[in-house]
């Protein structure tokens, strides 16, 4: 069988985290199915440090984001569908629409928009990652229950607890030898990197703690305007800036942390918080409802722009030893529950049966 995956780069969705969590699904499906073909088509610029199964087959769209050229993009998608006649296709963030009997599967889930809502009804099914997604399908878009299913993607096993001899050797490495949060982000959001700098300053403050706060900028590098505000930073000396680690180093990190930030609106996009809760870390996260059905008691929930919240929790983490050590427990049970959910096996079930319908 040969899948053909979409993934088109539109002016508004720049957020790379969408593209990797795009080719953590097909990498996961090729892997897992060695004897069928994928194919991922797209319009964006592909980072090399990412290594793809033999089975998949990348041809790049060139783009320049201008109206005209999103036209002729669209042209090119359709012509290469036309070319290799794949069995099915998996659209993984905006939809093409096909006029054609291939079966298709929409990954992720569509803004609310109005003309959008048309597009749906050629999807044979569609994967979202959380209940509140799945009602708003059947509210907004009157989309019929039984095409929607819920999935998680499991995180890639490189994320996963480390011995203690392997965290001392992180904390050498990236907080002289201390204990750190560790702070994550995925997309360019300058408030939010206020509020965590502002929090750690209340924290430092309230402690006098020699602890230090790691921001890992995961995809990008940390933009000018957050560099500038750390310049002038009353505690600099106790932050370290990591810049698009490979996974294998920034799961080394997030394994190390005494507890982790990380905030987030995008909440249709989840792998992070699985990656976070499979190696059992203490989470600090957005106070949204779909966050809280995927990390339930394991997290302690903040306004993402309110520094006192985020300023609490942090410290409530260090003081409560015991708190601490029930969400790493929790953490635990979920990314066990998760890891034994057999997420790929099902969405290559969901495959199957869409192409024999």
């Amino acid at each position: 069988m040969l899948v053909a995956c979409i993934y088109w780069n539109t002016v508004k969705n720049k957020d790379e985290l969408s593209f990797y969590q795009a080719a953590e699904l097909i990498q996961k499906l090729a892997k897992n199915q060695p004897l069928h073909k994928f194919l991922l088509l797209t319009n964006k610029v592909i980072l090399n440090n990412l290594n793809w199964n033999s089975n998949v087959q990348i041809i790049q769209i060139e783009s320049n984001g201008k109206l005209a050229k999103k036209l002729l993009e669209v042209i090119q998608f359709k012509k290469q569908i036309q070319l290799f006649q794949p069995q099915i296709i998996i659209h993984c963030n905006e939809i093409i629409p096909f006029k054609n009997s291939i079966p298709q599967i929409l990954y992720f889930h569509l803004q609310s928009t109005k003309k959008e809502k048309s597009k749906c009804f050629n999807i044979q099914k569609i994967i979202v990652n959380h209940l509140h997604s799945k009602e708003q399908l059947i509210d907004d878009f009157e989309v019929e229950e039984n095409k929607i299913e819920i999935l998680h993607l499991p995180p890639s096993s490189g994320f996963k607890p480390l011995p203690l001899q392997e965290t001392s050797i992180i904390k050498d490495s990236y907080a002289d030898s201390r204990e750190y949060f560790l702070y994550i982000i995925t997309s360019e959001n300058n408030e939010q990197f206020i509020t965590v700098l502002k929090a750690f300053s209340q924290f430092k403050k309230w402690q006098k703690s020699s602890m230090k706060l790691i921001v890992v900028s995961r995809f990008t590098q940390l933009s000018n305007i957050n560099k500038e505000k750390l310049d002038s930073y009353k505690f600099k000396e106790d932050v370290v800036i990591v810049e698009q680690p490979n996974d294998e180093q920034y799961a080394k990190i997030l394994a190390s942390a005494y507890a982790t930030i990380y905030l987030s609106q995008n909440c249709n996009l989840n792998l992070p918080w699985f990656e976070i809760l499979q190696t059992h870390q203490p989470l600090i996260t957005s106070d949204l409802n779909e966050i809280k059905e995927i990390a339930r008691d394991a997290a302690l929930f903040v306004n993402d722009n309110n520094v006192d919240d985020v300023a609490a929790q942090m410290q409530s983490i260090y003081k409560d030893e015991n708190l601490r050590s029930k969400l790493i427990n929790k953490a635990k049970s979920i990314a066990e529950a998760h890891l034994q959910s057999n997420s790929i096996d099902k969405f290559w079930q969901i495959i199957q049966k869409a192409v024999q319908v």
